[in-house]
């Protein structure tokens, strides 16, 4: 795995689609955590960012890859960390490959 430094604070939309997020969340799953598919997909916004911040390279296998096509991975799986899937500390750019399926 690459060592990414990104910029210390996250992009503005990010933020606002964490809080619009937790809101909608705390509306729909009172009970309990959200399943994985709840979650949605709103943190793929910063695919562009995270790509550009990883010298456009798979945080993985370190291929450079394109920027459509690729996936906003999350270091810490949304499935067991629900509350860090907007995290910009917790997303990472990965190819296919190594995301869906050299990881498992």
């Amino acid at each position: 795995m690459i060592r990414v430094r990104r910029a210390t604070s996250e992009p503005t939309q990010l933020s606002t689609i964490r809080a619009e997020e937790m809101d909608r969340i705390h509306h729909e799953s009172p009970a309990g955590p959200p399943s994985r598919k709840e979650l949605g997909t709103r943190f793929t916004a910063v695919a562009s960012e995270l790509w550009a911040q990883q010298n456009a390279k798979c945080c993985y296998c370190e291929i450079k890859c394109r920027l459509q096509g690729n996936d906003v991975e999350h270091y810490r799986p949304a499935s067991s960390y629900w509350w860090l899937a907007w995290s910009w500390e917790n997303l990472l750019f990965a190819c296919p490959n190594c995301n869906r399926w050299a990881k498992n």
